[in-house]
């Protein structure tokens, strides 16, 4: 009877090894993917399971072999370190071009908006303004979208100018001939 359960234990801890040892695997190879294309918050928590996994694995009553644990907990910490030094790396760098690109954004819509009294006469730079638009960096998509509809905002304002005094001299013309 005992040496029946003592190979049922023997078996459940090659098992828990086993699982460990795929848990570890996965983490590591989410970690090798930050140098290509990685989707941070699904991979976080991927992450976040596969270490609720690994305490499960840690609450059943068969042993690891403390050297083999030591060693596997080692390897998922390492790569687990790497990945959120990574993801933080990655976000900062983010949030560092989306500052520039709003400071460089806002004020070409200050540029923009300062061509209002000009009228139509403010056409030709609105457009010059517009090549510079498409040369700036790129924001977060609703900050981006926000300045676009300030900018833009500024550019129909001109046009509409444009549009009213383009009238006005197409009906001063008809009335001279």
């Amino acid at each position: 009877l005992k040496v029946k359960q003592d190979a049922e234990n023997k078996e459940a801890s090659a098992q828990s090894l086993e699982r460990r040892t795929a848990i570890v695997e996965r983490v590591e190879a989410i970690a090798a993917q930050i140098k290509g294309t990685i989707h941070w918050r699904n991979a976080q928590k991927e992450i976040g399971e596969l270490f609720d996994s690994w305490k499960e694995e840690q609450k059943l009553p068969h042993r690891v072999p403390k050297k083999a644990a030591d060693e596997l907990w080692n390897r998922f910490k390492t790569a687990r370190q790497t990945f959120d030094r990574a993801q933080r790396a990655y976000f900062q760098s983010k949030q560092s071009a989306d500052k520039e690109a709003k400071s460089v954004k806002t004020e070409l819509c200050e540029k923009a908006e300062a061509l209002a009294p000009k009228g139509a006469d403010g056409i030709g730079q609105y457009r010059g303004l517009l090549e510079e638009w498409k040369k700036a960096p790129r924001a977060a998509r609703a900050l981006d979208n926000q300045l676009w509809d300030r900018f833009k905002a500024a550019g129909d304002a001109l046009y509409s100018a444009g549009s009213a005094e383009w009238t006005a001299n197409t009906e001063a013309k008809d009335a001279l001939l």
